[in-house]
C-alpha cells in the first residue's frame, strides 16, 4: 500500500520531466488543485536554448500609464441645485448626472 506522500514524490518527477500539473493530476488520479498545492515552488524545467529570464523579463511597455486626473469636488450649492431641479421636473436624469458627476 502506498502511503499519501507517495503520489507528491512522483508528482515532482514528473514535473521535472516537463509534464504540467493537469497532466500529472490525470495520471496520478489526485485532483488538479491538490498537485498543484503539492508542486507549489517546483518550477518547470527550462527549455533547452532557453535562457533563465522569467517571463516577461525584458519587456517594454508600449506607453506609460496616463496619470490620473484629480477628482472634482462638487460645492454642496451646485448639488443642491441640481437635485431640487430635478425633482421640480425641470431637467431629466442624464442632464442631472452630467451636472453632478464631473
Amino acid at each position: 500500500m502506498q502511503t499519501p506522500i507517495d503520489w507528491q514524490a512522483e508528482a515532482r518527477r514528473m514535473r521535472a520531466q516537463g509534464k504540467t500539473s493537469v497532466e500529472i493530476a490525470a495520471l496520478l488520479g489526485e485532483a488538479p488543485s491538490a498537485v498543484r498545492e503539492a508542486l507549489r515552488g517546483t518550477r518547470l524545467p527550462a527549455a533547452a536554448g532557453d535562457d533563465a529570464k522569467p517571463l516577461g523579463a525584458g519587456a517594454t511597455l508600449i506607453e506609460r500609464r496616463v496619470p490620473r486626473t484629480p477628482r472634482v469636488i462638487l460645492d454642496q450649492v451646485a448639488l443642491t441645485a441640481a437635485a431640487r431641479a430635478f425633482a421640480a421636473g425641470e431637467i431629466d436624469r442624464a442632464e442631472l448626472l452630467r451636472r453632478i458627476s464631473r
